[in-house]
């Protein structure tokens, strides 16, 4: 809810007057005080009577900051979600419920969903409950138990009631003129006073127009500036612009500002693209992908020369450091006036955040850095890799090199998981699907974006074939639908739960005799009983380690052998290169023998075993010096026998060390 809205619902309400709601709508937007703060401190509403009224709105409960000021919250319980995290989201947490794993947390904002997901992963909770709490009490109890500050509530009380009319004086008194009388009815009344039109403007200032304050900047003293127009909704509704009409538009604007700098010509089209890759692959909701699009398109708005301001520049030259401080808000403070969605603010906003938590403005780390920031950073960086000549290469690199560079901060700057997701966005879904053909198809069941994103991930690393579903009529539709031979399900899924699931599929010809393996949050004993008795193949806790789980995986697909599916794959390399096969077949630990045969006849064999280089043969040279002299081979074609198995071992490096040499050595080759 923003500010402006709670303003329009307690005058909705009758709850205050126009003249308190054109007032704390003028003070939000000039100088970021909540509304809901500005009413209480006027003296507006008893603040009781506003918590008491936005809670039923949000149908959540509230508590008000005596209660608050009075609360006894051990440190066990603080300790459940970091201090960074905490201030980050402005959430604290107030209770816990051991019995049920539900966390509540105090907050002005429990429509965060966003923020609400960031503290349920950190604590490793099963649910978050938000209860409805003012601005300044969040903040004043952050400071209280987590910065051990004896006096934050000290200034917290109801205002005194102020009539409108004390809010304003005569411009030579030093008094603000932001509102202007309208009287009416037999009683005086104020409203925002409108911007002037340029003409009025001439007029009152004898030819000269105000000069706009810049972003951010308080009004002047004595005479406030007159409030920026109304920011676009972006709700839908009948007037509303369609997303990609908004994308769009946005790409074409973007696109005619980066046309001065040719090095970044397109950049941020490539980024926003790839940002859409990675954020639906992840499967995030479209709203929000559209969200981390925009935020991709916007990111470089108003930072211009001379350095280029990627995550990765950032984190190794002090000049783009210093650079980035500097305007890191800049696109954010450029469209202060506009109603962005919180997810594309809080993507631009912390992009120069660091996996390790080196990073800025806040030092989050790992999950706590929001999604967004995370996808923004990379592609970002992969975009300027692959297309600025300016970057620390000094050329543009292919594919697999970029995702290579990207790999050498995995962890550090980078999100791990992200990348190798990323990997096999960039690598293209059909033909990896090809490549890829004949691995035990599994379906993972569970609601939790990222936790779901990780564990398919882990799944691909060790060979199996996966695919997502994130509540269990989806889950019912791809068991209708596709060849699965096992389910891995979370239990607490919506509309119905994993129990229900199993029921369900078990009453299904064609998913009647799939094994269910459950990984699940629960561990109560009747809720395990239960699954066995339903028919249930195992029954994992979480969390467990992946290991344990693939473990249990392969035990139950040897229960019930695959159908035989050997088919060989061929290509042209315009399609996919040579380090992207090389790359697809290892994450796919696939067995086998590729031969490329280059335009000019020349040809060469890799043989992989399990996902391994074992060995290769070209023109005369085996093993390495094989591997590194076929790299070259840029035009021609491949075929892919999937029935061959090497004899031995003869390769002992990584495929992914063995991708990284041949491209240096290229690269040399070519000074």
């Amino acid at each position: 809810m923003t500010a402006k809205s709670v303003a329009d619902r307690l005058l909705a309400a009758k709850l205050i007057t126009p003249e308190h709601h054109a007032a704390a709508v003028y003070r939000e937007r000039t100088s970021g005080l909540p509304a809901a703060d500005f009413l209480v401190e006027l003296g507006a509403i008893r603040e009781e009577d506003l918590l008491r009224f936005l809670a039923a709105e949000l149908r959540t409960q509230y508590l008000s900051t005596e209660r608050l000021r009075g609360a006894t919250l051990p440190r066990t319980l603080l300790e459940m979600v970091p201090l960074k995290l905490v201030e980050a989201t402005q959430m604290m947490p107030i209770r816990y419920d051991p019995r049920t794993r539900v966390l509540a947390v105090v907050t002005a904002d429990p429509e965060n969903l966003d923020a609400l997901t960031q503290i349920r992963a950190a604590a490793g909770v099963r649910d978050v409950q938000p209860v409805l709490a003012r601005a300044a009490a969040v903040r004043a109890a952050i400071a209280r138990w987590y910065r051990n500050d004896p006096r934050p509530f000290e200034d917290l009380t109801d205002g005194p009631a102020l009539h409108v009319a004390d809010l304003v004086g005569a411009a030579d008194e030093g008094g603000i003129d932001w509102l202007e009388r309208t009287d009416g009815d037999n009683r005086a009344q104020w409203k925002i006073r409108e911007p002037a039109r340029p003409g009025e403007a001439e007029e009152t200032t004898g030819g000269a127009v105000p000069a706009r304050p810049a972003p951010g900047a308080a009004p002047p003293a004595g005479r406030g500036a007159p409030p920026p127009g109304p920011a676009p909704s972006t709700t839908a509704d009948a007037g509303a612009v369609a997303a990609a009409d908004y994308l769009e538009t946005l790409n074409i604007l973007i696109s005619l500002l980066e046309n001065s700098r040719a090095e970044l010509r397109g950049h941020s089209a490539a980024a926003a693209r790839h940002a859409r890759d990675l954020a639906a692959r992840v499967g995030v909701p479209e709203t929000e992908v559209q969200a981390i699009m925009a935020a991709a398109y916007l990111h470089d708005l108003g930072k211009g020369a001379p350095f280029h301001l990627t995550a990765l520049n950032v984190a190794e030259w002090e000049g783009h450091r210093d650079g980035a401080r500097k305007r890191f808000e800049t696109p954010l403070r450029l469209l202060e006036t506009v109603q962005l969605r919180p997810e594309t603010v809080r993507a631009m906003l912390h992009m120069y955040e660091r996996f390790d938590g080196a990073g800025f403005p806040t030092g989050l780390r790992g999950k706590e850095i929001p999604l967004g920031a995370r996808i923004l950073a990379m592609v970002d960086t992969y975009a300027d890799l692959t297309q600025n000549t300016r970057n620390p290469f000094r050329r543009t690199l292919g594919p697999a090199e970029a995702i290579g560079v990207l790999d050498r901060y995995r962890d550090t700057v980078f999100d791990g998981d992200l990348i190798d997701l990323f990997r096999t966005v960039v690598a293209g879904s059909d033909l990896r699907q090809r490549l890829l053909a004949g691995r035990r198809p599994i379906l993972v069941v569970d609601p939790d974006v990222e936790q779901s994103a990780a564990l398919e991930l882990r799944l691909l690393s060790r060979g199996f074939d996966v695919h997502v579903a994130r509540g269990a009529e989806a889950a019912l539709k791809q068991l209708e639908e596709a060849d699965v031979d096992l389910v891995v399900s979370e239990v607490d899924l919506e509309p119905f739960d994993g129990f229900e699931l199993l029921r369900r599929a078990r009453a299904a010809e064609r998913s009647r005799r799939v094994p269910f393996l459950f990984f699940a949050a629960r561990a109560a004993a009747e809720d395990v009983a239960r699954a066995f008795e339903l028919g249930a193949a195992d029954y994992v806790v979480k969390p467990s380690t992946t290991e344990v789980l693939v473990a249990k995986i392969r035990q139950t697909l040897e229960r019930r052998p695959a159908e035989t599916r050997s088919a060989g794959v061929s290509g042209s390399l315009a399609d996919m290169s040579l380090p992207d096969l090389v790359q697809i077949l290892s994450q796919g630990r696939k067995t086998g023998k590729l031969v490329v045969t280059a335009a000019d006849g020349r040809k060469g064999e890799i043989e992989f075993l399990d996902g391994r280089v074992a060995n290769a043969a070209f023109q005369g040279k085996t093993a390495q010096e094989a591997f590194y002299a076929m790299l070259v081979i840029q035009q021609g074609t491949f075929a892919l026998d999937p029935a061959f198995r090497p004899n031995a071992v003869v390769i002992g490096e990584s495929a992914e060390a063995l991708l990284l040499e041949g491209m240096r050595r290229i690269d040399e080759a070519g000074r």
